[in-house]
């Protein structure tokens, strides 16, 4: 009864990993030896997925608040969004708001390299969520 009425009046949906909205933010690194790319999702309403490339498996992670979801949405929006870099390397990291199938914005940079400060130091902020686990 609690989920019904969480659903019905705060429009709280909850999402598996085989059905994930179209709208996410993605960050991650990749490369090396492997080419492995290790990516994490986050989505508006604080869920939190893993993928791995090597295995194709998305798992959820622990939730983040709503709140603090929404925020960093916000700030990819007001700062982010009209940066543009894309310098991959062996190692490399990367930022994208996916916000349907077709629309993206990936920012890509060298381990080595250097992307916007900004980049760096929203990537940071996301990667803690991460470590939260």
């Amino acid at each position: 009864m609690l989920a019904i009425s969480c659903w019905l009046f705060s429009g709280c949906k909850t999402y598996k990993p085989d059905s994930l909205p179209s709208k996410q933010l993605v960050f991650g690194s990749g490369g090396g030896m492997t080419g492995a790319v290790k990516e994490y999702i986050l989505l508006e309403n604080g869920q939190l997925f893993t993928r791995n490339s090597l295995t194709d498996k998305t798992e959820e992670l622990s939730k983040v608040s709503k709140k603090e979801a929404k925020a960093l949405y916000k700030e990819y929006e007001a700062s982010i969004k009209e940066l543009a870099h894309d310098e991959p390397g062996n190692l490399y990291y990367f930022l994208n708001m996916k916000s349907d199938s077709t629309k993206e914005h990936k920012l890509i940079w060298s381990g080595q390299g250097g992307a916007p400060d900004a980049a760096k130091t929203f990537y940071d902020a996301l990667t803690k969520l991460v470590k939260k686990e």
